[in-house]
């Protein structure tokens, strides 16, 4: 799938969960993430990506409004400059995490499930990547950075996941700085 067709697929699919009345901000094709600050931007999710695999940092079957009864990736691209670093760093923010919840109920009730490991750190933040990370910072003044967390044994029904920092406070995405979050149906 080229990059056109995944904005499509991601526009299409966050219009979809508005209509829904499930709490996903779009703001246009990009998802701007805030840290902090609501009118400062300090890094950005520029891509996300539902899917069944991933192989050299690039997700593999893209799924846009639902997925089978199977291992489950949710794959992203954060681009952010020196300062974000620093800022994510000294605030104790790191490691970013995914946090997955399942639906609960007729009523949209997002709990986590205790049975199952509900948040898994991200490469972004840990300490063996830092380095990986400031090398980039280097050599173009910013990272661009693909990372992903997935689970294994997702039962049928919708699940939720949502980007939030080591404090466990949600990551602000979009013009409104509405919690990011994504939403996806097993079937």
């Amino acid at each position: 799938m080229d990059r056109d067709q995944s904005k499509r697929v991601l526009k299409r699919s966050c219009h979809r969960f508005l209509r829904a009345s499930v709490m996903v901000v779009c703001s246009g094709l990009l998802l701007s993430v805030g840290l902090l600050h609501a009118t400062e931007r300090i890094i950005e999710v520029t891509d996300v990506a539902w899917t069944d695999g991933v192989r050299d940092h690039q997700y593999l079957q893209q799924y846009d409004e639902s997925a089978p009864c199977q291992p489950l990736y949710f794959w992203m691209r954060i681009q952010g400059k020196q300062r974000a670093l620093e800022r994510l760093r000294a605030e104790g923010k790191l490691p970013i995490r995914h946090k997955w919840f399942k639906l609960v109920g007729e009523y949209k009730n997002w709990e986590e499930n205790p049975e199952l490991k509900t948040a898994v750190n991200l490469s972004i933040g840990r300490e063996a990547q830092l380095s990986k990370l400031e090398l980039e910072l280097e050599n173009r003044a910013f990272f661009d950075w693909r990372t992903w967390s997935m689970k294994e044994n997702v039962r049928p029904g919708w699940w939720r996941v949502v980007l939030v920092y080591a404090d466990d406070e949600p990551v602000q995405c979009g013009e409104n700085n509405e919690d990011c979050e994504w939403d996806i149906e097993i079937r």
